[in-house]
């Protein structure tokens, strides 16, 4: 795979996700605009498959495409570069992988 390819594959994952992750949040909100319900209720990872507000599921799915997709850019990224044996590239992307890791887990502390 050449640089170029890597660059396509992960353009088209992050506007995918971005994508993906929009229309979630925004059927999510006109679910609840339509049902009159304009409460922002807070959004744990457990209430996706709990029984709730369908609206809220929907925008909790969004935010989790829209949290998931860099990571998963990355994750396609090394998987690329790997096999070019890129070593310096896929250290990078490592170390970023990493910094993403490290940022969630602050995050929720």
């Amino acid at each position: 795979m050449r640089r170029d390819t890597n660059h396509a594959l992960v353009a088209s994952i992050l506007r995918g996700g971005v994508g993906v992750g929009g229309v979630l949040l925004a059927v999510g909100l006109v679910i609840g605009i339509a049902a009159g319900d304009t409460s922002a209720p807070t959004l744990r990872l457990v209430d996706l498959f709990a029984p709730g507000p369908l609206h809220a599921r929907f925008e909790l799915a969004g935010i989790l495409v829209c949290g998931a997709t860099p990571g998963v850019a990355v994750l396609a990224l090394i998987g690329s570069l790997a096999p070019q044996r890129d070593w310096r590239a896929v250290a990078t992307a490592t170390a970023v992988l990493a910094i993403l890791v490290v940022g969630m887990i602050l995050g929720h502390v």
